[in-house]
């Protein structure tokens, strides 16, 4: 029974409970999300403008709504 747990808790440790085995790769992520951003810029940043600019249009509609009712 006790060599049972201990075996177990030994398999548990290989697998995704073991910290090592979670933080290790963490570097090699963060390059491959570098890399990719690289790779995709063009469209990445593109999707990044247009929130933005839907935004900030909706931001100066509110504005424009409220500076209408204001006066």
């Amino acid at each position: 029974m006790l060599l049972d747990e201990l075996l177990r808790l030994a398999l548990r440790l290989k697998g995704p409970f073991n910290i090592e085995h979670v933080v290790v790769p963490i570097d090699v992520k963060i390059s491959d999300a570098i890399m990719i951003f690289q790779e995709q810029a063009e469209s990445i940043t593109d999707k990044v403008f247009i929130q933005v600019r839907e935004y900030v249009f909706y931001v100066f509609l509110k504005i424009q709504i409220a500076t209408f009712y204001v006066f």
